[in-house]
């Protein structure tokens, strides 16, 4: 185990005497970094955190309570743990001032006798970290050797996910490169699901996606330490792990008291539970393990997405039976007809997420779900039952916008993967993310203008009337006219004119748009006209 001031105030060997220790004791139990010998009136520049500091007293000639005091505070706030004085040597007792000093600032104070060299004191301590480093070096070897031999496991990914977490006693967490989390093993997992630590962690996640780059960071949530590393390469990030806080909300302390340093354990030994050297190197094995096999599994999956891709394309050809026999054999049958086909935008950056989104979809329903890119977006095949959860789903897929046909049997897949194609031009066309084509059929023929881009062509049609000194005059007498069928009273009592002022109106339009308008041909190409126009 590591040294600390109460295991060597214990050492009968060393003998050494407690003078003043803080009320909640605190320090005494605060693992040792190393011992340093100086009688500096400032030797904090030469320490650190973690570090005990023994002194002859040298440096306290003549000085004034005043100094005392600015001494043991300045040694607290820089982490020093804990000051041994060495007396017989200059001094034959340990200066009354130094003491009162040490105990106002709540720094612990020790007397080294005479015949205890301040060596023994460091040694005892340098043992004792040298120890600890070994243990923890090898709990680090032994906990690489478990993680490997749980990544060969068919589920690869989730046992050496797994068995971090029992080696570390925190929980583990994987988000994919959407930022959504896929994986969440390992004692106190729950604290995952707490707003407290959720909102955070899903803002820190979100924020090293957006960077692109590998990296690392340790963020505070709640009290909890979590330690973020991201997978993959810079630009091609494939996700981040974010280790949480152990089950007692900083890791499991697996010290003995005998003194000696034991196995290493899953004692991260890291302030406010961050992860000391040893746990980094395993965090570090199983990135680089999990980014493997995302990798291995970005290649298969677009293996399955060529593979699934010429299978849509002998589907529409008719050859029902032969996809059928290869889909059965990948696991992942064909629906059930009647099937309802969705048509998904892929989005402009990576279109790769989408193909992933795919075969995700595709693997939590099989049987229900198939689909495969096609032209400048995916096909999804879903049964009646799952096609509105496929819908759903879809919300939250990297596609921009999603189109849903008709149902449909399998002969009629061309025609309805048009419908879901329509649909979802529908749906860019009007801002929303998804449509139907019944969407589209209730807005009849005319609701089709204006994404068949009509507008600039009925506009040019039109622009005789508007270059037209009464153009918007003639232009709301047609439309009128138009709406009652080309009746003339009634046209012209909506409009406030005679019959007859109106039909020189209409025959002036007539005249300049070169349509003869007493045909059902020319009264319906102005009438779509002035729809696509707006």
């Amino acid at each position: 185990m590591t040294a600390t001031l109460r295991s060597l105030l214990a050492d009968p060997d060393l003998g050494l005497r407690p003078l003043t220790a803080p009320e909640d004791g605190g320090c005494l139990d605060t693992p040792l970094t190393w011992v340093a010998g100086s009688d500096l009136a400032d030797p904090t520049p030469f320490l650190g955190v973690g570090n005990a500091v023994l002194t002859t007293g040298a440096q306290f000639g003549g000085t004034s309570p005043a100094r005392f005091k600015d001494y043991a505070a300045r040694l607290r706030d820089s982490g020093i743990v804990g000051l041994g004085f060495g007396t017989g040597v200059l001094r034959p007792d340990v200066p009354p001032e130094l003491v009162a000093a040490c105990r106002a600032a709540g720094l612990p104070l020790f007397e080294v006798p005479y015949r205890i060299p301040f060596l023994a004191v460091i040694r005892r301590v340098a043992d004792s970290v040298s120890a600890n480093r070994h243990a923890r070096e090898s709990w680090a070897l032994g906990a690489q050797r478990a993680i490997s031999f749980a990544s060969l496991r068919a589920d690869g990914v989730d046992a050496s996910l797994a068995e971090l977490a029992r080696q570390l006693d925190r929980w583990v967490a994987l988000h994919d490169a959407d930022g959504r989390r896929t994986h969440l093993v390992g004692a106190g997992a729950g604290r995952a699901e707490d707003p407290l630590v959720a909102e955070p962690l899903a803002v820190e996640v979100s924020r090293l996606l957006g960077r692109g780059q590998r990296s690392g960071s340790t963020v505070v949530c709640d009290g909890d330490a979590l330690e973020f590393q991201t997978i993959g390469r810079r630009g091609e990030l494939r996700g981040v792990l974010v280790i949480g806080a152990g089950s007692d909300g900083g890791g499991r302390d697996d010290e003995g008291d005998d003194g000696g340093a034991n196995d290493g354990g899953a004692n991260d030994g890291g302030a406010n539970g961050a992860l000391d050297q040893a746990a980094r190197s395993v965090v570090a094995s199983v990135i680089a393990l999990v980014g493997l096999a995302l990798e291995q599994n970005r290649a298969l999956n677009r293996s399955r997405a060529a593979l699934r891709t010429g299978l849509m394309t002998a589907l529409l050809a008719g050859d029902l039976a032969l996809v059928r026999d290869i889909a059965q054999r990948m696991g992942s049958p064909l629906p059930a007809e009647p099937v309802r086909v969705l048509f998904f935008r892929a989005p402009e950056a990576g279109p790769d997420r989408l193909d992933g989104w795919l075969e995700d979809a595709i693997a939590s329903a099989p049987g229900r779900l198939f689909g495969a890119s096609h032209r400048d977006g995916v096909v999804l095949v879903a049964d009646e039952a799952e096609a509105r959860q496929a819908l759903r789903a879809a919300r939250r897929s990297p596609a921009t916008h999603t189109g849903i046909s008709d149902a449909v049997v399998y002969a009629e897949l061309p025609s309805g993967i048009r419908q879901a194609e329509q649909a979802r031009d529908h749906a860019e066309l009007v801002g929303a993310p998804s449509a139907a084509i019944s969407d589209v059929a209730e807005n009849g023929m005319a609701g089709l203008l204006p994404e068949l881009r009509a507008r600039e062509v009925a506009r040019r049609l039109l622009a005789p009337l508007s270059r037209h000194d009464d153009g918007s005059q003639l232009v709301d007498d047609l439309r009128t006219w138009l709406e009652h069928n080309g009746q003339w009273d009634p046209a012209a009592r909506e409009l406030g004119i005679h019959r007859h002022t109106l039909k020189a109106r209409i025959g002036r339009a007539e005249r300049l748009l070169s349509l003869d308008l007493s045909t059902f041909a020319g009264r319906a190409e102005v009438w779509l006209a002035l729809q696509a126009a707006g």
